[in-house]
């Protein structure tokens, strides 16, 4: 999305983003003919230093005159009273936000990141599940004679960044490991890499659904129960995660490709701060203040995404978890950093509890356990999603998955 977004508008003016309360102004200068803005005075972070208004992966404001993004390195924003856009990259050093019309065009990845000190060396690092770089895993294996269930980590970032190393954000490995329960952390592609792909949430979709059936073909090899896969992530991972619960199996049986054969169903899923939900209009129901999700279908914001509701229908339904919970799912367990306050406004919108209402109420009616953990809850059942999936990937078979 980011490196095809260079367009800015010929016409010299400045646009004032109003940061949080108590912070000095920032103003983006549009230089027309050196292509995109630099920031003056203060780097982007510091519209966000309130954690309210601050994400773990991404960071959205909303202004009268612009939609704005933040990544860790990247920032990226339209203006919708002039059709311009800008894309900046943001320095580690706040005083050194500079324009970038000299840069190649293909954003740099920043630093790279690496595994807390805590979290075990991999079994096998960089295994490839596809031929595009970030189509690729990490493994961990415990010691055990008989096959394993494994759990699945997908990272968050909005679709737009983050890495497989994020992996103790959202399980604890040691811990399953020495449960007998393999990992896989993935990484996948990210908007920024789909190019050509419609809508562009598709490829980290399909790509955690990959991942998945390259998992399952090595079952024999990796010793793990191909019948208890589970998965794990935050955010748009987690959401990646959902789809994949609740989807209908897209193996294909008669295909020449032996991963494309293997199942893409869990058996459980413990995720942290979901979006249950890509359809503007039930996220807007839920959530008065939502501004995300509409970069998940190539919308520059959530006005346009809500106006386009219609068209995109096909689409929402196709990648939308929600859309797809039936009667035959398996249990999952969504948590959340704050309690829900259904159809009112959110601190973290983005990662609201009310998601988790939503969704609770759907699975309900289809009879599917769905567990929702917030800190409105006086003794939750399961303190951290690791306890949730050794209690599942551990326990003996009942008739429910």
């Amino acid at each position: 999305m980011f490196t095809n977004h260079l367009a800015i508008s010929s016409i010299f003016l400045f646009i004032t983003l109003q940061p949080a309360l108590g912070q000095d102004k920032i103003e983006i200068d549009p230089m027309a003919s050196h292509g995109p803005e630099t920031v003056k005075w203060r780097s982007f972070h510091k519209l966000f230093e309130q954690l309210e208004q601050r994400f773990r992966e991404v960071a959205h404001s909303r202004s009268d005159t612009a939609d704005t993004v933040i990544t860790e390195r990247h920032s990226y924003s339209r203006f919708g009273g002039n059709g311009g856009e800008m894309f900046q990259v943001v320095k580690e050093d706040p005083e050194e936000n500079v324009n970038i019309a000299d840069e190649p065009a293909q954003p740099k990845t920043g630093k790279v990141e690496k595994y807390e000190d805590h979290v075990p060396k991999p079994s096998l690092e960089d295994v490839s599940y596809g031929k595009h770089p970030r189509q690729v895993m990490d493994v961990w294996k415990p010691d055990s004679k008989k096959p394993t269930p494994m759990v699945m980590v997908v990272h968050g970032g909005g679709w737009q960044g983050g890495s497989k190393e994020r992996l103790s954000r959202f399980a604890d490995a040691a811990a399953l490991l020495e449960a007998g329960i393999s990992v896989a952390a993935i990484n996948y592609r990210l908007i920024t890499h789909a190019e050509g792909v419609i809508p562009p949430v598709r490829a980290p979709m399909e790509d955690a659904a990959r991942a998945l059936q390259f998992i399952r073909s090595k079952a024999d090899e990796w010793n793990i129960n191909p019948d208890r896969i589970a998965a794990a992530g935050g955010s748009a991972g987690a959401c990646s995660s959902l789809w994949l619960a609740f989807h209908d199996d897209m193996a294909q049986a008669d295909s020449p490709d032996p991963v494309a054969r293997q199942s893409t169903r869990l058996f459980t899923a413990a995720l942290a701060g979901p979006q249950t939900s890509l359809d503007p209009r039930q996220m807007r129901e839920w959530i008065p203040n939502i501004t995300y999700g509409g970069h998940a279908f190539g919308k520059a914001g959530f006005d346009q995404f809500l106006a386009s509701r219609e068209s995109i229908l096909p689409w929402i339904r196709q990648y939308s978890p929600y859309e797809w919970v039936t009667a035959d799912d398996p249990p999952v367990a969504l948590f959340y950093n704050a309690a829900p306050k259904m159809g009112e406004p959110q601190k973290d919108a983005t990662h609201s509890a009310n998601f988790g209402l939503g969704l609770q109420e759907r699975c309900k009616e289809a009879g599917i356990p769905c567990t929702v953990i917030h800190p409105g809850l006086a003794k939750p059942e399961f303190p951290t999603a690791t306890a949730f999936l050794i209690h599942q990937l551990t326990r003996e078979p009942t008739s429910h998955r």
